[in-house]
């Protein structure tokens, strides 16, 4: 799930100027492993499960949190064989760095992800599409001097 995540981080931050900041690194990341996670794993885990890893937020506003993210994103989830590749090595060479062992996806398992992205992709965009008329705020905020970048915290 992390290469997965980084790689809707890079999207985001593509996509609308989020930034990774020392006080938003965390509940982004969180977020995008939320997000990979349920788009991965035959059995996804439920938002509850993940309110150790930030005590301060109730599952509720992480699940306002992630559907902000999933809105940010534009409802794009979809990664090709070749983005999850390139991302991958990225990773690997990062930790080989600093002496950290990845394992690689098998063929079956690439291919897999790039139907299960495509299909969570469309679901996701006909479940929340019609359902959100705006964007949610909490823990959102966008300012003047960030030049218009949206910055989480």
């Amino acid at each position: 799930c992390l290469v997965v995540a980084m790689i809707y981080l890079e999207r985001l931050r593509r996509s609308v100027g989020a930034e990774l900041l020392g006080s938003t690194w965390q509940l982004l990341l969180l977020t995008a492993i939320i997000v990979a996670q349920k788009m991965w794993e035959d059995r996804p885990i439920s938002r509850i499960d993940f309110t150790p890893l930030s005590p301060s937020l109730k599952p509720h506003q992480l699940g306002l949190i992630e559907r902000e993210f999933l809105r940010m994103l534009d409802y794009h989830f979809t990664i090709s064989a070749g983005v999850y590749t390139e991302w991958y090595f990225k990773l690997c060479e990062l930790c080989e760095r600093n002496e950290v062992r990845m394992k690689p996806l098998s063929q079956a398992e690439a291919s897999k992800l790039e139907i299960r992205s495509h299909n969570f992709s469309n679901q996701i965009k006909s479940n929340i599409q019609g359902a959100m008329s705006g964007p949610v705020a909490v823990g959102y905020s966008s300012d003047a001097q960030s030049g218009g970048r949206v910055i989480l915290g």
